[in-house]
């Protein structure tokens, strides 16, 4: 049996498809829930060259994708998202063109991942079937899965029964959901809202004309599994969630001037 991350001789008249169609064939094969979406390169994102999804990667700061990002020319990116709010980065590696990047990406509802050790990207073979092999055999997504539970821990606390309905900077609908349940409710297969990438916020798929209509009705659908919502014309992380604080011990009682203690009866 061929070792499905062992690279095969390449032949000169090789030629790939795009990263798009590579992405659709992967998540297809890591089992249901799982969709792709392409995006624009970088250089045709902004003056600064860089994705903006690629600041939500855990692996961003360090390790090959660090260095692939250092070194990445105008390509073409994807993103896989399951609705558990999970999402993987890929990216073409530089100058290895049988080779695509698999990055982790922090789950929904969260910005930042503390002092949680991430899964290490990895390099998968620009097949979709050893690609998706190689994602189980080194445990890759097991080991996102258990990271992401871990950030979660650190960062949900109490509040993983609250969601925030609030309103991005153009006065488009956002939804700060933090539960697995929540999402996998809020992205199900054929619902109008998707797991923003750059943000780990949930927003609506296509044009905000009916947003109300459908702001309501995943409020109302998320209330009647017994989820607190709040609704806001702010920026739903401005209602980041912060870990609770412990309470302050009463102080102790002070006897009145002139009076000693006693014995106790």
């Amino acid at each position: 049996m061929t070792n499905p991350g062992k690279e095969q001789p390449l032949d000169a008249s090789t030629t790939y498809g795009p990263l798009s169609q590579f992405s659709q064939q992967v998540a297809s094969r890591l089992g249901a829930g799982w969709s792709a979406t392409s995006r624009r390169s970088p250089y045709a994102t902004g003056p600064r060259g860089w994705d903006p999804a690629e600041k939500r990667s855990w692996d961003r700061e360090d390790g090959v994708l660090w260095r692939a990002l250092r070194h990445a020319e105008d390509g073409e990116r994807a993103v896989l998202t399951h609705p558990h709010g999970y999402q993987l980065y890929l990216m073409e590696r530089p100058g290895r063109p049988r080779q695509v990047l698999v990055a982790g990406v922090l789950p929904a509802g969260i910005n930042s991942y503390g002092v949680t050790e991430g899964p290490a990207a990895i390099s998968v073979p620009r097949d979709s079937v050893r690609a998706a092999a190689v994602m189980r055999h080194r445990r890759f997504l097991w080991h996102y899965r258990v990271a992401a539970a871990r950030v979660s821990r650190e960062t949900r606390f109490g509040e993983v029964n609250s969601v925030v309905f609030g309103r991005d900077l153009d006065g488009t609908p956002l939804i700060n959901v933090l539960s697995q349940h929540a999402a996998r409710l809020l992205l199900q297969h054929g619902s109008p809202w998707l797991l923003d990438p750059e943000s780990g916020l949930c927003r609506l798929r296509g044009p905000a004309g009916d947003s109300e209509n459908l702001v309501r009705s995943a409020a109302t659908l998320l209330r009647a599994y017994g989820y607190a919502i709040t609704l806001t014309s702010a920026h739903p992380w401005k209602y980041a969630f912060r870990p609770p604080t412990k309470p302050v011990p009463p102080p102790a009682p002070v006897l009145p001037p002139g009076r000693t203690a006693g014995p106790t009866r």
